[in-house]
């Protein structure tokens, strides 16, 4: 049985593959075991301080932050936050990534959905 506050789900509106996860914890009727935050719509260099690492990926909303380009620097500029993203809750992470490396998984695949 899933115990209430045990559970964290990562998703983006934007992945197919998130977007079944959220189906099924509705269909499981686990809405009250499973907590959810959405990521950003857009990708964004996951470590922009670092002039060799070019990774982009999925990140949190920063509702303090400024507007940015997507990842490519084609289109927005995107706001740093929108309406039903949020900051991460469990690690304070900015990015996936950040989430990723918090539990040693440094294989580079910094995808959603994760439980």
């Amino acid at each position: 049985r899933a115990e209430s506050g045990r559970y964290h789900l990562y998703v983006a509106y934007a992945c197919p593959w998130a977007h079944r996860a959220l189906i099924t914890r509705s269909l499981k009727g686990l809405e009250d075991c499973i907590s959810v935050t959405v990521v950003m719509p857009t990708w964004r260099r996951t470590k922009p301080d670092d002039p060799d690492d070019a990774h982009t990926g999925w990140v949190f909303s920063d509702p303090d932050g400024e507007p940015q380009p997507n990842a490519v620097g084609l289109g927005g500029p995107f706001p740093s936050s929108h309406p039903g993203n949020e900051p991460d809750p469990v690690f304070g992470a900015a990015t996936m990534r950040e989430v990723y490396e918090k539990c040693n998984d440094q294989a580079g695949k910094y995808s959603v959905p994760v439980l």
